[in-house]
Formats: C-alpha cells, sequence, structure tokens
C-alpha cells in the first residue's frame, strides 16, 4: 500500500504538471472582437499578452491560459501598472519596441528612470520582469545597441528575460537572429523573450506560410535559451493574409493558425 506522503507527493507533481505553461503564446490584436480561446483548444498555446494592461477585450481569456500585462508606452495609464500586474500573471513586459519611432519610442536613459520608478517595485509583489521588447538583434541593427544602453543606464535594475522582435526574410534568417540575440556578450540577455516575429519583407504575395512558421517554431521549442515567444495572431484589422496571419477576420483559425497550434 502505497503511503499517504507518497500520494500527496504524486499528486503535487501532477498538479505541477497541469500547471505548467507552454513556451508557445500568442500576441492579440487591440482590434480583435472574438475572444483568444480557439487558440487554447489543445494547451500548446499557454500564454497571451495583447500590448496593453486590460484583458483582450473580445472576450474572456479561458481559465488555464495565462495573460501577462504589458506597458506599451510611456503614456498616463503607467500610474496603473501596479494595480494591473497585482491581477494578473506572473509577468509584466516591458516597453513595446522603445528605439523604433513608431512605437515606444524612449531613449534608453528615459526608459531606464521609468523602469526604476513603476516597473522595479513590482518585484515586491513576486513579479517577473521582461525587459523592453527591441526591434531586432542584428549587428547592424539599432535594437541591441539600445539594450546595452538602457541596462547601463538602469543600475540596480532586475530582469528575469529579455524581448526583442527577429523578423527576417526567412526562417534561417530568423534562426540566424535568435542566435545571435542568445550568444551575445556571452548570453548575457538570456532567457529570451520572441514577443513578435515574421518574415520581411511582408508581402501578400511572399509573406511566409506554414513552411515558414513551422520551421521557426520547431526551432524555438527546441532552443533552451529562448523562455518564450509569440506570434501575432492577425496584423491588418482590414485585411486578412493566409500566409501570414494565423486567424480569418471572424475569429476563426486560419490554416497557419491550424499549424500554429497544432
Amino acid at each position: 500500500m502505497k503511503s499517504q506522503f507518497t500520494c500527496i507527493a504524486f499528486a503535487a507533481i501532477l498538479i505541477s504538471q497541469v500547471a505548467a505553461v507552454s513556451k508557445r503564446g500568442i500576441a492579440w490584436p487591440y482590434f480583435e472582437k472574438y475572444d483568444v480561446s480557439t487558440f487554447y483548444a489543445n494547451g500548446k498555446v499557454g500564454w497571451v499578452y495583447d500590448y496593453e494592461k486590460y484583458k483582450p477585450t473580445g472576450g474572456p481569456v479561458p481559465n488555464g491560459m495565462e495573460f501577462d500585462v504589458m506597458q506599451r508606452v510611456d503614456d498616463s495609464s503607467i500610474g496603473q501598472l501596479a494595480s494591473a500586474a497585482a491581477q494578473n500573471g506572473p509577468y509584466v513586459l516591458g516597453f513595446n519596441e522603445p528605439d523604433n519611432a513608431g512605437q515606444a519610442n524612449l531613449s534608453p536613459q528615459q526608459a531606464a528612470s521609468l523602469w526604476k520608478q513603476y516597473f522595479e517595485p513590482l518585484r515586491s509583489q513576486g513579479k517577473k520582469l521582461v525587459a523592453p521588447a527591441i526591434t531586432s538583434s542584428s549587428n547592424q541593427g539599432q535594437g541591441l545597441s539600445w539594450l546595452d544602453e538602457f541596462v547601463a543606464a538602469c543600475s540596480g535594475c532586475h530582469f528575469d528575460a529579455y524581448a526583442f522582435h527577429p523578423y527576417a526574410s526567412n526562417a534561417d534568417a530568423v534562426q540566424g537572429s535568435v542566435n545571435y540575440f542568445v550568444n551575445y556578450k556571452n548570453g548575457a540577455y538570456t532567457p529570451a523573450w520572441i514577443t513578435e516575429f515574421g518574415r520581411s519583407p511582408d508581402t501578400v504575395s511572399n509573406a511566409g506560410g506554414a513552411q515558414f512558421i513551422q520551421s521557426v517554431i520547431n526551432y524555438l521549442d527546441s532552443e533552451p535559451r529562448v523562455q518564450r515567444y509569440a506570434y501575432l495572431a492577425r496584423f491588418d484589422p482590414n485585411s486578412v493574409n493566409v500566409q501570414r496571419d494565423l486567424q480569418n477576420a471572424d475569429g476563426s483559425k486560419t490554416a497557419l493558425g491550424n499549424v500554429y497550434v497544432s
């Protein structure tokens, strides 16, 4: 007969296995009016973020799917970050593409000051902090230069992961961009989160497709230094590109979406 201790220990193992979150996630578009549950059907997609502090407005996030908040830009809502973080998942994501004039558009010094004021105190809540998501990891790109300056300016700050967006011309180039990032300065910016990825240039006729996305997710699933990754469900509120988007205009999965959750 098994001892009570053995049974309890076995149950604890089962609970921990059930509670484990898949590294594969999804970035949810602000304009989506349908809920995210269709992408959680088999548990392959375990977490979601929507660039904001509020949960996706199209419907409830299903039980078991983790929602993590992001402070996308520096705006008046940043004072609400602590309360939003307290009500949601264990991670808080930093600014979205602060090195991009079309996104957060912050200098490393501005971002560091804001981090110390609003993000660093969240560690007392037990939150884990993901550094701002930069635009590239290429040695020709500005992303890593921005991140270097930010980390230097943020003396005393703590980062549990580092995020970036490896858009590239093909699957091998995306993998090369990830390799460059995780090996940069002997892995100084690991574990890595890929909070967006895709094929660029991003055209309707040649935007990726099933072979591209399957190749990339196979690599990301097998790369231990990549802790999590997410693909944007749909890029344009006014159109659907079946070679790029994971969902149709009615919220159902495209053929590419079915690949992503398989």
